[in-house]
């Protein structure tokens, strides 16, 4: 059996305050109860909009579930996306948190 992965992603880990930001909970299970963590110091502009995909290689099975979310800072600083968690076969498994650097807003091209 294949080792459970469950990990989350982020498109930049620097961001301008007026910028958006993808994150990505993705795992290579059907896991259960997905929870997604509180997104403290953003806001949910989009999401969770969720991809299933599976296909079989050489005899060999993959699979992968995405929750993608898009966030917009409401202040400048660090802040952390903290833990989102999921079950499978009775244990619980977590993501590692991640650090997001907002800076000021950057000027968008016209």
């Amino acid at each position: 059996m294949a080792q459970v992965q469950f990990e989350a992603k982020v498109s930049k880990t620097t961001l301008g305050l007026n910028e958006r930001l993808r994150v990505d909970f993705a795992m290579n299970i059907d896991g259960d109860n997905f929870s997604e963590p509180s997104f403290e110091g953003f806001r949910v502009i989009a999401g969770p909009s969720q991809q299933v995909s599976q296909s079989w290689v050489n005899g060999r099975s993959s699979f992968e579930k995405i929750y993608s979310y898009y966030l917009l800072p409401n202040q400048k600083g660090t802040l952390v996306i903290k833990q989102a968690t999921i079950e499978y076969n009775g244990q619980v498994y977590k993501t590692s948190p991640i650090k997001i650097n907002v800076t000021s807003a950057i000027e968008q091209p016209k």
